[in-house]
């Protein structure tokens, strides 16, 4: 029998009931997420060329290969030449399945490279990574003697990886607000559960309100920053 709230309920009876909501709304939650997240989420599976591959002459194709579906519309990637030189590129195809990429490289292609790449996962979260590799043998340049002034020109000219981690978002950060959305989600179900099922009133108690408030914030600023990260992309 579901437990009317009066005015002058009693908080060592009423909170019992109120955390045993949470805890089944967690516990059916996980379930539901977990089954949903694990269908939806997407993420780098190989490429070619690979990470960390040195190639003889320059590639006209870069291809890559996800655990799910990719969408075209929500693909986009960047090539960073030996030179610092960004490249942005547009013209995206499935490979053999519509989990395979294919885009098509610069022609000229030199020295250390970048390839990023960034999309949207069907559970509504952008998936993003590089792969990093070289066209050419490397060789060390032999410099001519000369006074420190005359190497400045040389020092001033950023390295590939650091010219595009200027706007990389750490991955701790991108799954530390998936989880906190994820959360709030949970905690508003098991509310919802609590005041539905175990006793009424539930989300009009002083615990029941701080709980609604800071999972109704977190579900409200969490987008709002994922959005951002989606923009520094």
């Amino acid at each position: 029998m579901k437990q009317k709230i009066a005015s002058g309920f009693k908080p060592t009876l009423f909170l019992p009931r109120l955390f045993l909501g949470l805890f089944l709304g967690l516990f059916l939650s996980l379930f539901a997420f977990g089954g949903l997240l694990a269908l939806a989420h997407n993420a780098f599976d190989s490429s070619s060329p690979f990470d960390g591959e040195t190639v003889e002459s320059s590639p006209t194709q870069w291809s890559i290969t996800f655990t799910k579906s990719v969408p075209l519309e929500t693909f986009s990637g960047e090539i960073i030449n030996g030179d610092g030189v960004r490249t942005q590129l547009t013209n995206a195809v499935h490979g053999a399945s519509d989990n395979i990429v294919v885009v098509t490289l610069p022609t000229v292609l030199s020295g250390a490279i970048t390839a990023r790449w960034k999309l949207v996962s069907s559970d509504g979260h952008v998936v993003s990574g590089r792969v990093a590799f070289s066209v050419g043998a490397t060789t060390t340049p032999t410099l001519p003697a000369a006074t420190p002034s005359s190497l400045v020109p040389e020092m001033t000219i950023p390295a590939a990886e650091e010219f595009s981690n200027a706007t990389s978002v750490p991955e701790t950060v991108r799954w530390s607000l998936r989880m906190l959305g994820y959360l709030a989600i949970i905690f508003l179900g098991g509310l919802i559960f609590a005041e539905l099922f175990l006793a009424e009133g539930a989300m009009a108690a002083a615990t029941g309100r701080r709980l609604l408030l800071m999972s109704s914030a977190a579900i409200t600023v969490v987008p709002i920053l994922q959005g951002w990260i989606f923009l520094a992309d």
